[in-house]
């Protein structure tokens, strides 16, 4: 699709719902299923060094390697096992990359972007960052380059009055709108660091995962007890260990109340009253 059929003044596109809008677990699995079947694993791989395979997915495990799984992001701890089992070389698949766009919209935080970028290669892949100021063709010039070298783009920001083909025929998954270019899953972030971590973590996690060859495509979350009774929605939300219980509590916008957060928790429909179904970083972001 010839991205360049973007005009200015074209009517503003169906905005973005809270990722709120989900009720239920069911909901957000449908969700997730609907994204993830828009990619495919990656199929080509390559031999590399034990050493160089570490932050890399494994696509073909060797002899006496059972304990290191196919599809496992191999760190540092997997390389005693390996080394043991007398591998000196893996199959692994190539980076995951991704390509983020941040819009020039006032409302934009400046560090949406840099940590989602941070986040990304956290869970082992490569991004590449840009900023798309000026007319809404040079998002499309965006749009296009990544589109040719990554296998993934995030928009940050609202697109505000601007709208072309791919996305009229996208589609909303749980409150998250997704689109095409070519062959490559575009995502439109909220603005704002903590929605657009929320995110990041409830749908593209599950996505990036598959993209990478890992086995566990799409998680499972946790449930937890509430302690705060105002942590409604998905929302970045800290725990703390009462007796022999998770407890969380919601998590303010301040730089100090972010850092404190321990993951995504939400009060769906369909889970017992009184807890959140929990999405810890450590399980998620990793």
């Amino acid at each position: 699709m010839a991205l360049t059929q973007i005009e200015d003044s074209d009517p503003a596109p169906l905005g973005m719902t809270p990722v709120a809008s989900v009720t239920s677990v069911g909901e957000w699995r449908e969700a997730v299923a609907e994204m993830t079947r828009q990619v495919s694993p990656p199929v080509r791989h390559e031999q590399v060094t034990i050493a160089a395979a570490v932050g890399r997915v494994l696509a073909e495990g060797c002899a006496g390697t059972a304990v290191v799984p196919t599809g496992t992001l191999v760190e540092w701890a997997h390389l005693p096992l390996l080394v043991e089992a007398g591998c000196r070389t893996l199959s692994v698949y190539p980076r995951l990359r991704a390509g983020i766009v941040t819009l020039s919209d006032p409302t934009v935080d400046e560090a949406t972007a840099a940590l989602l970028a941070a986040v990304f290669e956290g869970m082992g892949g490569q991004s590449f960052v840009t900023s798309s100021r000026g007319p809404a063709s040079r998002l499309c010039l965006s749009l296009e380059m990544f589109a040719n070298r990554c296998e993934l783009i995030f928009v940050v920001g609202d697109l505000g009055p601007h709208s072309w083909p791919a996305l009229k025929s996208g589609t909303t998954q749980g409150g998250l709108r997704c689109f095409r270019v070519g062959s490559t899953l575009v995502l439109l972030m909220p603005p704002r660091l903590p929605p657009a971590l929320v995110d990041f973590t409830a749908f593209a996690v599950p996505v990036i995962r598959k993209l990478q060859g890992r086995r566990e495509a799409q998680l499972v979350t946790r449930l937890a007890y509430v302690e705060d009774p105002q942590c409604n929605g998905m929302s970045l939300v800290r725990e703390q260990i009462e007796g022999d219980r998770l407890a969380l509590s919601g998590c303010d916008e301040t730089p100090a109340g972010l850092a404190l957060a321990n993951g995504v928790a939400w009060r769906p429909t369909d889970v017992p009253s009184g807890t959140l179904a929990y999405m810890p970083f450590e399980d998620w972001l990793c």
